[in-house]
């Protein structure tokens, strides 16, 4: 884990990943458009995500992780799986949702009950969000095998759309 006062050591910057929770999520989501003349986003991830439209979800520049939880009463997952998921599956840039049995829409994304945000990055999401930049942003293929092997075990419940440019080992 990163303490919020150590800098964190860039390896590649020409990759960029976008990450958001909640109405940042649909953000990242969008801005993720394909359009050539922005960015070039390597990855997504979208923690419990809400957008009022998913205006570019099937264009994204690189593959998209949608996260949930199964007791997210704010943005349950249904409310994302058949716009924005299915619109990330009609691309070509593939992705995965997973979603985590018993996650809830803060405390998950933020830190686990009873602990300090402040002190901890992501909840239940850190370690996965940890290996999806790790493989995406420093071509760790080991985290890459480590984050299948997470995702593919209770109690999380994943669906992986993979293409000729994303693959897990």
């Amino acid at each position: 884990m990163i303490k919020k006062t150590e800098k964190p050591q860039l390896s590649n910057t020409a990759k960029i990943g976008l990450v958001g929770h909640s109405q940042g999520a649909g953000v990242a989501i969008n801005a993720g458009d394909g359009e050539p003349n922005g960015f070039n986003i390597t990855a997504v991830a979208a923690m419990n995500p809400y957008a009022p439209n998913w205006k570019d979800a099937s264009s994204q520049d690189g593959p998209v992780m949608l996260i949930g939880g199964t007791d997210d009463t704010i943005t349950p997952v249904s409310t994302y799986t058949q716009p924005a998921w299915d619109a990330i599956k009609a691309g070509d840039k593939g992705g995965l949702i997973t979603v985590l049995q018993g996650g809830d829409h803060n405390s998950d994304a933020w830190a686990p009950p009873g602990v300090d945000p402040t002190t901890t990055n992501f909840g239940n999401y850190q370690t996965i969000t940890n290996l999806w930049w790790q493989f995406h942003l420093n071509d760790n293929i080991s985290a890459g095998r480590s984050l299948k092997k997470i995702l593919d075990q209770y109690p999380w419940d994943t669906e992986y759309e993979f293409t000729p440019d994303f693959q897990l080992p």
